[in-house]
């Protein structure tokens, strides 16, 4: 659950700029969930996706129900994300009964607007074209993927057709850090084949396997993990790693230093 300050412009020179933002948060750890729901309507016997109309009326009506800022929109507008609030380590059945209650709330909501959740969290049936075509009129969505780069259609696809959940938990310190991260890569492949709910369909068609994993490998390097995660021999070397990748990755679109998103041409790519 990480924070972006927007109005923050000062030009960083140096690893020693930001190094001090990754130094942990001692004994200060807090968790937190981000469930996605896919939802469709049910109203229609072709079943499509909630469109962007619907979306809003929805996400709406809940804050109406729940204030603050708890509901997110993605790059499609089938989806909303309900974001649980953060708690200690010691507290988890307080995020567990506050993102029951948010889902709880929203599904019925939903469910009174004639939309339902999907029973895979996904639409199997919709190709990545299809779903593009339901694309978020959110302006950083609306400039990464309208149109998307022709050589990153993978990763276009990618957010477009894996809705998934995401667990958000703080550290004490680089070296934690470092040990967290690792545990993660090498149980996520375990961790899916045992809490897989997929449909046996991909883009309308048979697949055998975990569909989101699929997509991820198509981004290339173990799923897009940096090399540095398995090089690094502790974790003041793992957070000079990504301050380096974070200097040195070329890009293909970035923000300039008045805000504006900068687009680079398909096949080319800038530091």
């Amino acid at each position: 659950m990480s924070e972006v300050n927007t109005t923050d412009t000062r030009i960083i020179e140096s690893e020693d700029d930001v190094i001090h933002l990754y130094q942990g948060s001692d004994d200060n750890i807090k968790s937190g969930l981000e469930v996605e729901l896919c939802l469709f309507d049910n109203t229609s016997r072709d079943i499509p996706p909630m469109n962007g109309t619907q979306n809003t009326a929805l996400k709406d009506a809940a804050k109406n129900e729940i204030a603050g800022d708890w509901l997110h929109v993605e790059p499609t507008n089938e989806v909303l994300e309900v974001v649980s609030t953060a708690a200690p380590l010691d507290q988890l059945t307080t995020i567990l009964d506050d993102s029951q209650h948010k889902l709880s709330l929203l599904s019925q909501i939903a469910q009174d607007m004639g939309l339902k959740r999907s029973y895979f969290s996904e639409f199997p049936q919709f190709t990545g074209q299809d779903l593009h075509r339901n694309l978020s009129d959110h302006p950083r969505f609306q400039s990464f993927f309208n149109p998307y780069r022709s050589d990153m259609e993978a990763m276009a696809f990618y957010f477009f057709i894996c809705k998934s959940n995401q667990i958000s938990v703080s550290y004490r310190e680089p070296d934690h850090l470092l040990e967290n991260v690792r545990r993660l890569y090498f149980l996520a492949p375990f961790l899916f084949m045992m809490t897989d709910n997929s449909s046996g369909f991909d883009q309308g068609k048979r697949f055998t396997g975990h569909a989101g994993m699929h997509h991820r490998a198509g981004m290339g390097k173990r799923g897009a993990i940096p090399d540095y995660i398995f090089t690094a021999r502790n974790g003041d070397e793992a957070v000079r790693g990504h301050i380096h990748d974070v200097f040195n990755n070329s890009l293909y679109m970035h923000y300039d230093q008045d805000g504006n998103l900068v687009r680079v041409p398909a096949g080319h790519w800038q530091s």
